[in-house]
């Protein structure tokens, strides 16, 4: 309330002085966090990679990543309304994403228009978790693996003024989708047909101050990534993302980085299992990679004017083929989606009503949207009832899977097979999770089988 009565300047400072008295506490909380977690940690048994090395050469390379399953029980004969509060609940990563894409997904199959209010606001939502889960992969995974630290908590001894703006971006993604979700009220957050009540406008135009500071901590980012000394990890691979008028969040074609294109509805025809066992895809028989990098080099003249200037400031190059410029990429990312939520929350909020009404009819869908780690596909058809007879969910990391194991084979070569299996085992982790922002870097996610012959 003191707050609200101090003009706009000194609102701003006062603000500035909560958050940093709260930035420090959560410092605390991060390292108590941590704090008992290091190198005798058991190996989780679920992320595995069996390697076989046979004299200076590797003879074998499998890798079992655990992200890559759906975790989705069969949800046949479910009610249309259930699926995308049990699909979120059940993917655990990105669930916001998972939840919008069906709804979305429903919304085509019952021929519901959305408002263009609506369509600005979820947006705003798929950009907010964008920028949460960003914020969490620079700062608490990259950024240990590039300074050479083994947990978040060592790294915030040395560098706490990092820690804090990786708080700082977090929490700027995560008050955004507090406001548009209402969490606290489940019933009237997120609904088929639109929003079941408008966002708090005195939480909104916090939203926008808050949002100032996450921008001025994004474009700082984007300078620290400008100035690492990122390694010449160059390799021949194609990238595949959505290709939108705007920089891609859920609309658009399927685009390659060799110019083919194709809609949603034609993914099934163009990527198939590389495996009986389906534990990864490829396009017309070739590995790709999804996820910020493809994004980004596929999309890079799309982003706006402001943004393209403050890389070209940094010196970051798009497209580029060099897997340890995805940071670089991410953190450019970042900048970019506050950038634009910023310039949605500037526009005002709408007075027309959220939410239209809709019929429930039998039909089918097909539907990519780009989650923060990239490329996802999901088709469902739902009968007259309104029960789904069947779906399919794609996630990027079983899309990635034969990406990475490429990516590993190059890199374990050009590393050193003569190294122990610890090396060896940190290395790869490195790798992996250079892919998939969820593999925890604070304990040894991986379990390496090594054989030499």
């Amino acid at each position: 309330a003191l707050i609200r009565g101090l003009c706009f300047p000194c609102r701003l400072f006062a603000l500035y002085q909560k958050a940093c008295v709260r930035f420090r506490y959560a410092k605390c909380e991060v390292i108590s966090h941590f704090r008992n977690l290091g190198d005798n940690m058991p190996y989780t048994q679920n992320n595995v990679l069996a390697l076989t090395l046979k004299g200076e050469k590797i003879d074998r390379l499998s890798l079992e990543l655990e992200s890559q399953h759906s975790h989705i029980a069969s949800l046949q004969r479910r009610a249309y309304c259930e699926m995308p509060s049990l699909i979120a609940q059940q993917q655990g990563i990105s669930p916001l994403t998972f939840q919008l894409m069906a709804i979305e997904s429903m919304e085509q199959i019952f021929d519901v228009e959305i408002p263009t209010a609506v369509h600005q606001l979820r947006r705003l939502l798929y950009l907010s978790e964008r920028i949460y889960n960003h914020g969490i992969h620079i700062h608490f995974l990259a950024a240990p693996d590039i300074y050479g630290y083994d947990t978040a908590s060592q790294m915030s001894r040395h560098y706490p003024e990092f820690i804090q703006r990786g708080m700082l971006i977090q929490d700027a993604g995560k008050m955004m989708v507090n406001l548009l979700t209402q969490p606290q009220m489940p019933d009237k957050g997120l609904r088929i047909g639109g929003f079941a009540i408008k966002p708090n406008r005195f939480m909104w135009q916090r939203c926008i101050e808050f949002f100032q500071y996450a921008y001025a901590a994004a474009k700082h980012l984007v300078q620290w990534s400008g100035e690492l000394e990122i390694s010449h990890g160059y390799q021949h691979f194609m990238w595949v993302s959505l290709q939108d008028t705007q920089y891609p969040v859920n609309r658009g074609k399927i685009a390659t980085s060799t110019g083919q294109t194709c809609q949603p509805e034609d993914y099934s025809a163009h990527f198939q299992q590389a495996d009986i066992l389906g534990r990864n895809l490829l396009f017309k028989g070739k590995d790709y990679l999804v996820g910020p990098l493809a994004r980004m080099n596929n999309n890079f003249e799309r982003l706006p004017e402001e943004v393209k200037q403050v890389a070209k400031e940094n010196r970051l190059s798009f497209p580029n083929n060099n897997m340890y410029s995805s940071v670089q990429a991410r953190a450019l990312e970042c900048f970019a989606a506050i950038h634009e939520s910023l310039s949605i929350l500037r526009s005002g909020l709408s007075k027309d009503p959220l939410i239209v009404p809709y019929q429930v009819q039998p039909g089918q869908n097909h539907i990519c949207v780009e989650a923060p780690r990239g490329l996802t596909y999901y088709y469902q058809s739902v009968n007259e009832y309104g029960k789904i007879t069947a779906y399919q969910i794609v996630p990027p990391t079983r899309q990635n899977q034969a990406r990475i194991e490429q990516d590993l084979h190059y890199s374990i070569t050009h590393y050193g097979l003569d190294k122990s299996e610890r090396e060896l085992r940190k290395f790869c982790e490195r790798i992996i999770r250079n892919y998939d922002p969820y593999l925890p870097k604070n304990t040894h996610f991986l379990d390496l089988k090594l054989t030499r012959i």
